[in-house]
C-alpha cells in the first residue's frame, strides 16, 4: 500500500511538473510570437516614419485580442472604416502595417488604377483589399469581390455595406475554380483556408465554385485582377480561357507560391506557361523608381507577381509615370 501511495504521489507530482512545463512553454511561444510580430511591424516600409507608434499599436491589439475580444473599427482608405475582428489575420495586418500592408503591390495599385476602372478581388477575405480597390476606382468604378469562406464572406459584406459601397462593389460568395459546381473548402485557418483536394476533411464545408469567365462575362475591359487563392491560382486561370484569350484583363496580381499550387493539384510552371501563351509578361514593381521590372518566367519565384498584357504594357507604364 505504501508503494502504491508513493506512486500516486509521484504521478501527481509528475503531472504537476508537466503542467508547469507546458504552461511555461506556452508563455515562451507567446513571447517569441509577439517579438516576431514586433520585428515585422518595425521593419515594414509603411511604418518607416512611425515605428514606435506602430509597435505600441501592435502590442495594444495583442492585449485587446486576448481580453476584450470584441471587434473594433479601424479607419482606412479615404475615410472608410474596416470592422476588425480579433480572430482575423487580415484585420491584424491592417492594424500592424496600416493601409499599405502589401506595400509594393498596393503602391503599384495606387499609381496605376484610375477612377472608372473595373477590378476583381479574388480571395477577398474580410474585404481590406476590396475597400482599397474601391477607393482607387471611385467614382464610376466597379469591384467584384469573391470569397468562399462563410465567415469571411459575411464580414466582407458587412464592411462593404457599412461603407455604403453596395452599388459599386459586388460580393460573390464562391470559390474561384476551373469549372462551376461545388467543392469542399477548409475552415478554421482564416486567411489560409483553401479548396480541399480529394476527400473532404473534418473541418471543411461545401461551397459553390465559379469561374473567372463567368464572373467577368459582362464586365468588358478589366484593369486589375487579384488572385490570392492559397494555391488555387492555376486552376482559377484554367477557368479563364475567354478572359485570357481576349486579353480582357490588363494586369493580374497573382500569389504564386509553388508548393501551395502543387498541393492544390496545379503547377506553377504550367500556370506561367499559360499566361505567357496568352500574351502576358511578368514583372515586379520598384516603388522607389516607380517603374516595372520585367521578369523572365524562371525569375518568377516570389510570392506575388504581376502578369501584364503585352498589348497594354505601354499604357500600364504610362499610368505609373503620371
Amino acid at each position: 500500500m505504501r508503494h502504491d501511495r508513493l506512486s500516486v504521489r509521484g504521478g501527481r507530482g509528475a503531472a504537476a511538473s508537466v503542467g508547469r512545463y507546458m504552461a511555461k512553454n506556452r508563455r515562451h511561444r507567446r513571447f517569441f510570437y509577439v517579438v516576431s510580430v514586433l520585428g515585422k511591424v518595425w521593419q515594414h516600409p509603411n511604418n518607416r516614419d512611425r515605428r514606435l507608434r506602430a509597435c505600441a499599436k501592435a502590442v495594444g491589439w495583442q492585449a485587446y485580442k486576448r481580453t476584450v475580444r470584441r471587434p473594433i473599427e479601424v479607419g482606412a482608405y479615404g475615410g472608410m472604416k474596416v470592422r476588425c475582428y480579433p480572430d482575423s489575420t487580415a484585420a491584424s495586418d491592417l492594424i500592424y502595417f496600416g493601409g499599405l500592408y502589401e506595400y509594393d503591390e498596393m503602391s503599384f495599385c495606387r499609381r496605376y488604377l484610375r477612377a472608372g476602372d473595373t477590378a476583381i478581388d479574388g480571395g477577398a477575405n474580410i474585404g481590406t483589399f476590396t475597400l482599397f480597390l474601391s477607393d482607387l476606382v471611385r467614382p464610376g468604378g466597379r469591384v467584384i469581390a469573391i470569397e468562399p469562406d462563410p465567415t469571411a464572406a459575411e464580414r466582407l459584406r458587412e464592411n462593404v455595406s457599412n461603407n455604403g459601397l453596395d452599388s459599386s462593389v459586388e460580393v460573390i460568395q464562391a470559390a474561384v475554380a476551373k469549372q462551376q459546381g461545388t467543392a469542399s473548402f477548409s475552415t478554421g485557418w482564416d486567411v489560409a483556408n483553401h479548396l480541399v483536394q480529394g476527400q473532404a476533411q473534418d473541418r471543411s464545408v461545401e461551397v459553390p465554385t465559379t469561374t473567372l469567365d463567368l464572373v467577368a462575362a459582362d464586365l468588358g475591359e478589366i484593369a486589375f485582377a487579384k488572385l490570392d487563392l492559397e494555391g488555387g491560382e492555376h486552376h482559377a486561370l484554367m477557368g479563364a480561357s475567354i478572359l485570357l484569350g481576349g486579353g480582357s484583363v490588363m494586369t493580374w496580381m497573382i500569389e504564386g507560391i509553388d508548393w501551395r499550387i502543387r498541393e492544390a493539384g496545379g503547377s506553377h510552371s504550367e500556370m506561367l506557361a499559360l499566361l505567357t501563351h496568352s500574351g502576358y509578361g511578368f514583372a515586379t514593381y520598384d516603388v522607389r523608381g516607380r517603374h516595372l521590372r520585367r521578369l523572365n518566367a524562371d525569375e518568377v519565384t516570389m510570392t506575388n507577381f504581376f502578369a501584364i498584357s503585352q498589348t497594354h504594357w505601354s499604357l500600364v507604364e504610362q499610368r505609373l509615370a503620371e
